[in-house]
């Protein structure tokens, strides 16, 4: 056999590679590309003090973070700078609407935190970056058959 052993754990981290990969590549072309969505973006990014270059970086680190999640390629790379990205949302955006809803007592803070989406993207990023990309990837490929050793 060419590749090796394929195990349950393997085809787990591929779905959430592939889902993940999927999710910030398709959001990321959407705030490059779709200028109504670009605008609003740069809208909101304006409002909570984003300065440009940041814009520009987060846009980008979300498309090509996803294509490298999708390819399987710089996957713990990828994984890290869109968990970056995600808890930056979370501080300057989402943390809010935690506030908002006026916990009553640490489990009820520790439950509307762990509701947000971007909290549980964020675990699923760091399964990824202490996993890596697993046999099912691009990076596995790249090192069966032509020997580099890419992460």
């Amino acid at each position: 056999m060419i590749l090796p052993d394929v195990l349950p754990s393997d085809v787990s981290s591929y779905a959430i590679r592939v889902a993940l990969g999927a999710f910030f590549a398709s959001s990321g072309y959407h705030k490059l590309f779709v200028p109504e969505v670009s605008a609003k973006v740069d809208g909101l990014f304006a409002k909570l003090g984003v300065p440009p270059i940041q814009r520009h970086l987060v846009k980008w680190g979300e498309f090509l973070g996803g294509v490298g999640l999708l390819a399987g390629v710089l996957t713990q790379l990828a994984a890290l700078g869109l968990l970056i990205i995600t808890v930056g949302a979370i501080c300057l955006d989402c943390w809010q609407d935690v506030v908002a809803k006026k916990p009553r007592d640490p489990a009820d803070w520790i439950a509307k935190a762990i509701y947000l989406p971007e909290t549980l993207l964020c675990l699923l990023l760091t399964v990824l970056l202490l996993q890596g990309p697993g046999v099912l990837s691009g990076s596995m490929l790249l090192r069966v058959f032509f020997g580099l050793n890419i992460i």
